[in-house]
């Protein structure tokens, strides 16, 4: 089975008796350092063998596969891009105007959640998320800037 690292393939031995256990960060920050570990090879993976799309030889494989894996690693830039094109096209309509404004909403509730530390289950779910959205945002940034490691380094907090 391949395993990447950085841009390059290299092959691994697996033990498939193997298990590995690793607690949510029990903190904010050791959330964000285990989500920007888990998106460090996030590039390689959006689609690592262009025929696993082959719908006709893989038939739903394919559909699930896209619809889970290559969309969950592209959400950071498919946020961004839909921000910015909203930013463009908010004078060309309400639609556009209120997709922007909810977007800002979002954004902001994040924000004053990460700033304010507020404990309401909304606030904590948006935050998630948005924290979920920039982790794969510094996973990408490490990986351009070979700052991608192919080791995990322990969270102090879960251990």
């Amino acid at each position: 089975m391949p395993i990447y690292y950085g841009l390059q393939q290299k092959r691994a031995i697996m033990n498939k008796d193997a298990l590995v256990y690793e607690k949510a960060g029990e903190t904010q920050d050791d959330e964000f350092g285990r989500k920007v570990r888990m998106n460090r090879v996030l590039l390689n993976h959006i689609i690592p063998d262009i025929s696993i799309l082959n719908v006709l030889k893989y038939r739903w494989f394919s559909y699930f596969y896209f619809g889970h894996r290559t969309c969950r690693y592209l959400l950071w830039l498919a946020h961004t891009l839909l921000f910015m094109m909203n930013i463009l096209l908010v004078s060309n309509s309400y639609v556009y105007s209120f997709i922007f404004l909810l977007q800002t909403y979002i954004y902001t509730l994040a924000i004053i959640r990460e700033f304010f530390d507020y404990d309401n289950r909304l606030l904590n779910m948006v935050h998630y998320y948005v924290m979920t959205l920039v982790a794969q945002w510094f996973g990408v940034v490490n990986i351009l800037t070979g700052k991608s490691k192919p080791f995990w380094e322990k969270a102090e907090s879960t251990r």
